[in-house]
């Protein structure tokens, strides 16, 4: 499984009760295609740089998920074409680079560094 971070934006004109349902709705999106909501985190509402249906601020919601990258096209597909969802965007997250190695580890006993390759005779 791979994780993914899906902002989305809302009906700000909607009261809080609907909000949560049409989130909820969401949520269940992603679950039917094998995903598993790791956190959700509401941004509040914001002034949208530019109209988008004629509204000019949107409720903003971010939601971190984990989903088979086969069923990603399929919940982002089903985002698509969901009423409530004014706009969204999912991207993958990165995994964080490897820690390098310990210097001090390498190092002989004045300071020389050993090689860390082995050299083949």
């Amino acid at each position: 499984m791979r994780s993914y971070e899906l902002v989305l934006i809302l009906d700000p004109g909607k009261k809080e009760k609907e909000r949560e349902e049409e989130l909820k709705k969401v949520e269940k999106i992603i679950e039917a295609g094998g995903g598993k909501i790791e956190t959700k985190k509401e941004w509040g509402a914001k002034k949208l740089a530019y109209p988008i249906r004629r509204l000019q601020e949107g409720f903003f919601f971010q939601i971190d998920f984990a989903i088979e990258p086969a069923k990603f096209l399929e919940v982002e597909r089903t985002l698509r074409v969901t009423k409530e969802v004014i706009r969204f965007l999912m991207v993958r997250k990165e995994t964080p680079p490897s820690a390098p190695p310990n210097r001090r580890a390498t190092e002989g006993k004045r300071g020389e560094v050993k090689s860390v390759r082995k050299v083949s005779k």
